[in-house]
């Protein structure tokens, strides 16, 4: 229910709500970015969808809002690491050596550490031309797939 809340504020800041269990108030100093928002629609939409296959409710409001009316996501910025800082990262000290390769693996590869955490052997293929490994693998996040060249640094 936080999240339907957090919508409506999204969509109009002047509006007030209050939760009646004496517990908290919700009021409109609470700020959320538009992406928040775009998924609290989806998920809102998608319980609006199962309402109306339950017959509790004719139609999913949602569906009458112009594209205009929606929030729309935005592409987050990305940072990088440079060269000098991942050559600090290999020489800084760290208390696992386990969790320092994976993160380096994860740096070098550009994948999440959920889906480093998860990968296995089975997740490193030999190209056809049998010089190049890569990963292939689903991501944790996404559910897509993806392909990773492994680099020289990566296997190290």
């Amino acid at each position: 229910m936080h999240s339907v809340w957090n919508l409506l504020l999204y969509l109009h800041p002047s509006i007030q709500i209050q939760v009646y269990n004496n517990k908290k108030s919700i009021n409109n100093s609470k700020h959320v970015t538009v992406n928040t928002a775009h998924s609290y629609l989806a998920i809102f939409s998608s319980a609006l969808n199962k309402a109306v296959r339950e017959g509790l409710i004719p139609a999913n409001p949602v569906k009458m809002l112009d594209l205009k009316e929606r929030p729309q996501p935005k592409e987050g910025d990305k940072e990088y690491l440079t060269i000098d800082e991942l050559k600090r990262i290999a020489e800084a000290p760290c208390p696992s050596s386990e969790l320092k390769t994976a993160f380096r693996f994860a740096c070098f590869t550009g994948l999440r550490i959920s889906d480093v955490r998860k990968m296995t052997n089975k997740d490193i293929y030999l190209s056809l031309d049998g010089k190049t490994r890569y990963i292939y693998t689903e991501m944790v996040k996404t559910g897509g797939t993806v392909s990773v060249p492994l680099s020289a640094e990566a296997l190290r």
